[in-house]
């Protein structure tokens, strides 16, 4: 981190369960959900700049690749 940013923002997609979606949120991601962000995903979406999952969700991310 530096100590005046890069005046960029980041933009966050938490790809998670429904039960853990509460819980993203609060975190601070600015896009949450699962099933429909790894549709737009496949169809091109790129609009994030860092994607984080649980590990319950690994079995369905894994299919991005």
């Amino acid at each position: 981190m530096l100590p005046h940013g890069t005046g960029k923002s980041v933009r966050v997609l938490a790809l998670v369960p429904p039960d853990k979606e509460d819980e993203a949120k609060k975190a601070g991601a600015d896009y949450v959900g699962l099933d429909e962000y790894i549709e737009k995903i496949k169809k091109g979406w790129t609009d994030v700049d860092v994607i984080i999952t649980t590990p319950s969700a690994m079995g369905k991310v894994g299919a991005l690749r």
